[in-house]
């Protein structure tokens, strides 16, 4: 029965795709108005080789979402846009808590992601990435593939670049927006944006002003409180960026930003219940985070090439509250339980000074330098529940400092061996140094941990070939390694357990990835069809886990973090883009990833030829929009979308009751409706359409859950 109702929905699914394309395309297509801001798709420029290059010229494969694309799909933060990307995978909790894995790369444990995340130019290495509201956003270019090269640590898996609009100096600009939105099991939600752009000094000076506020609802119910919607969100925040350009071969962008994100518990269910949307704790959870950035970025054009200096600070501060079932921790009964205080602050400085060869040249070229420091804490109390009360003090509480530093140089060059024949060539060496200062503290009695420093160092290499077969065909092979640094695992020598060396216990080291990959990129119909097909094979050595030991002095195991196994991913990715006639727009893709260990980790309870967690098999996605005239000054536009999110396994990490490690594949749906102007546009829209339910990560004992359907309506003008 399960699995005819599965066929059913994909089908149904399927139905209404189909539909909104086919009525698509029998719409008056004479009408049809193209929207100003519009790229063509084969002269979109990108920056994911730190130089402007043409994205179908690019050897790698790389889906650039321009910021028109990323409004018209309703991305306004993170999982707005991952699932659209074939070869990207979202690892949710909830909002701030979501890891991206590309190509299967997916992280047990680490202090880094496995994916690179940059803010203009930025880099902000952490297990979750932070979800910037995205209003007034450029670009978002996601690089499949490990990026160690010219992005350095973190960039395992791929690279994900984040570009906000830069200020204007030529003109005044305003634009805003106003959201109300609903689900269907949940409240009712508001959002508002705002931007100016100013200019201070006419070609001179300009300042550029974004501010937001977005007030989500959830669909989670606490049943021992008997408060609704638990998992709820505030986003605030707001940016300031100045443009100073005295002339045509210098400019210097300053920049800040600040965001505060408050939320109730995760978005998940306790599977004990057996009851939808519900979870049971006898206090209601909470989450704070707040992020802030500053920038400066110079350039300084020198003719026959561009030196470029990228200097930023990034903080963010992360309090969770959360309360888990105490039968987990220490063998009680479910109604039993012990909370958990996480406060995790981080702060990381960023330099990057880089040379760059300006024009198309037959020997083109880049050289650069890279500072990176990060202080990094996690402090953790874990506090018996009385009576539905938090005690007065914690039993035990982990507290640890780390401080990080980077030093790094790079270079790539890329030489035209013919008309139609590039060979690229890249090097990246680093050195990381790393301290730590820890302490467990047992019912008040604390057990310090400071063990000596550590070190690592690495080279980075990258070779890269294309071959411009015809005007429309670009054919290429990549080698590209990336890594992730190790650290301390917060142990000292004196605790060495029996069969582990000293250097095993107390420093775990960096995992490797080694991307192998061909692809083609190819347009047909004078460009208004393209398609990009890339195919890659990646190994991947070290792999940080969690582990544990028995600590003699507290009696009881310890978790920390060692290397054990190695993983394999192999898989292709296949994007389509096609205009098939005026007003119509078609975004199709497909991936499929295979990406199991090689080598056992029993650490993770992880065996040769386990999947990795949190990583569909198959991943299809699908938009479409066809915009159509009024009249002379009022255009209309109806869209649809479709992601299949195929099966997966679960991450390593949870306690799954009936031994099924899988997670079902699901179906989402969307569509969405409007009229513009120039200046102006309104549009109601529906997400999951079908309110598709699907348990789609697991945490601990907890299940996370599929967002239900949500529907709303928008009004955006610009001036």
């Amino acid at each position: 029965m399960k699995r005819s109702n599965n066929i059913i929905r994909r089908h149904k699914v399927a139905w209404i795709a189909t539909t909104v394309l086919i009525s698509s395309f029998s719409s008056n297509a004479n009408a049809a108005n193209d929207v100003d801001d519009k790229v063509e798709m084969d002269e979109i420029v990108i920056t994911a080789t730190k130089r402007k290059l043409k994205l179908q010229e690019a050897p790698l494969s790389v889906r650039a979402l321009q910021g028109y694309e990323l409004s018209k799909i309703g991305a306004f933060d993170l999982e707005g846009y991952a699932r659209t990307v074939p070869g990207v995978a979202l690892d949710e909790s909830g909002p701030g808590q979501n890891r991206v894995n590309i190509r299967g790369l997916a992280a047990v444990a680490g202090r880094a992601s496995t994916v690179g995340y940059y803010i203009d130019g930025i880099a902000q290495s952490q297990n979750e990435q932070s979800d910037l509201e995205l209003y007034d956003v450029s670009s978002v270019e996601i690089l499949r593939g490990p990026q160690g090269t010219l992005y350095g640590e973190g960039s395992i898996g791929g690279s994900i670049l984040v570009r906000t609009n830069q200020p204007n100096i030529q003109q005044i600009e305003m634009s805003g927006d106003i959201e109300v939105s609903s689900y269907a099991k949940g409240g009712e939600g508001f959002a508002v944006h705002g931007m100016v752009n100013l200019p201070i000094a006419q070609d001179l000076l300009a300042m550029r002003v974004v501010g937001y506020y977005r007030d989500e609802p959830g669909f989670i119910d606490n049943i021992t409180t008997g408060k609704n919607d638990v998992n709820d969100f505030t986003r605030k925040g707001g940016r300031v960026q100045f443009l100073y350009q005295p002339s045509e071969v210098f400019d210097l962008t300053l920049g800040a930003y600040f965001q505060k994100m408050t939320s109730g518990s995760l978005q998940t269910q306790n599977p004990r219940i057996g009851i939808r949307f519900k979870t049971r704790a006898p206090i209601d959870e909470n989450n704070i985070q707040n992020i802030f950035q500053v920038s400066a970025a110079a350039n300084y054009d020198l003719g026959a090439a561009t030196l470029t200096s990228v200097s930023g600070y990034y903080e963010r501060d992360q309090e969770l509250n959360q309360i888990f079932s105490q039968f987990i921790a220490l063998g009680g009964s479910d109604d039993e339980y012990v909370g958990r205080k996480n406060d995790a602050p981080t702060s990381i400085f960023n330099h990057e000074t880089r040379l760059v060869s300006n024009g198309d040249n037959d020997f083109d070229w880049l050289v650069g330098v890279y500072y990176n420091r990060r202080n990094q804490s996690f402090n953790q109390d874990i506090i018996f529940v009385t009576d539905g009360v938090l005690d007065s003090s914690p039993f035990i509480s982990f507290l640890e400092d780390y401080k990080i530093r980077q030093y790094a140089i790079f270079g790539e060059g890329s030489y035209a061996l013919t008309d139609k024949l590039d060979i690229t060539v890249g090097l990246r060496f680093y050195k990381e140094t790393y301290s730590f200062k820890g302490s467990t503290v047992l019912f008040g009695t604390p057990s310090p941990t400071s063990p000596p420093n550590g070190n690592d160092t690495s080279w980075s290499p990258k070779v890269a070939v294309s071959y411009k077969a015809t005007e429309d065909l670009n054919l290429y092979a990549n080698m590209t390694k990336g890594y992730r640094a190790g650290g301390h695992t917060g142990n000292i020598p004196e605790n060495t357990p029996a069969g582990l060396t000293e250097a095993q216990f107390v420093y775990f080291k960096p995992d490797v990835s080694w991307n192998y990959e061909v692809g083609f990129k190819k347009s047909f119909l004078d460009g208004n069809v393209i398609m990009n097909v890339a195919a890659y094979l990646i190994k991947w050595n070290n792999l940080q886990v969690s582990d544990q030991f028995l600590d003699q002095n507290i009696g009881d195991f310890v978790n920390y973090i060692s290397n054990a196994g190695s993983a394999e991913s192999k898989g292709f990715e296949l994007e389509l883009f096609t205009q098939p006639m005026e007003g119509l727009s078609i975004n199709a893709g497909i991936a499929y990833t295979d990406a199991t260990l090689t080598a056992d980790a029993p650490a993770i309870d992880g065996y040769k030829g386990d999947k990795l967690g949190d990583i569909p098999d198959w991943t299809v996605s699908l938009d479409s929009q066809y915009n159509f005239a009024i009249s002379d000054t009022l255009d209309g536009f109806i869209g649809g979308s479709y992601q299949y999110i195929g099966k997966a396994d679960d991450n390593f990490t949870a306690v799954v009751f009936d031994g099924d490690r899988s997670i079902d594949s699901y179906n989402l749906a969307g569509i969405r409706v409007g009229i513009q102007s120039d200046n102006w546009e309104f549009k109601v829209y529906a997400e999951n359409l079908f309110n598709e339910y699907n348990v789609i990560s697991f945490l601990i004992i907890q299940e996370v859950v599929l967002q239900p359907r949500r529907i709303g309506a928008k009004l955006s003008f610009n001036f």
